[in-house]
């Protein structure tokens, strides 16, 4: 009796234990992503997972950054050139062709020049509350070459 006993609590722990399995690695295949689709996919899959909220979140913040405007440039700026000095805090990020298209090589130059930026902000001597503030006021410019490079710039005026 205490052996199929046993046995029914091990088989109900493990299948529970496996589904938490298959969730935790399928988010932690998707939680660095930048693409919506696979945190919705999550959320559609997990309705009650335990990354819910954190899905949620990045939703949110994701969605958030879309409705920047981006400058587009038809020439070449001098900021590609590396002539920044017209801003004090900016951020330079580019990003060849990519398979995964567009919309991807755009959100890996704007990571690149988040962390350039975000990373001299950090390293300033300004108040952190400031800092917040300056974060939201971020403006950013995009030029794409005739190789189909993107090149990002974010900055914050002076």
């Amino acid at each position: 009796m205490y052996k199929s006993i046993f046995l029914v609590v091990f088989l109900f722990l493990f299948a529970f234990s496996s589904e938490f399995e298959k969730e935790r690695y399928f988010w932690d295949e998707i939680k660095d992503s930048n693409d919506i689709e696979l945190l919705k996919l999550y959320k559609q899959k997990y309705p009650d997972g335990i990354f819910i909220s954190i899905a949620n979140k990045k939703i949110e913040y994701l969605d958030s950054k879309k409705s920047y405007e981006i400058e587009v440039l038809q020439e070449v700026p001098l900021w590609i050139k590396g002539d920044c000095t017209i801003y004090r805090y900016f951020g330079f990020g580019r990003a060849n062709k990519h398979f995964k298209g567009e919309d991807y090589q755009k959100s890996l130059a704007i990571k690149r020049a988040d962390r350039e930026l975000f990373g001299k902000l950090e390293n300033s001597d300004l108040d952190p509350k400031i800092i917040e503030k300056l974060k939201t006021q971020i403006e950013t410019k995009l030029y794409k070459n005739d190789k189909d490079r993107i090149f990002i710039l974010r900055y914050v005026e002076n």
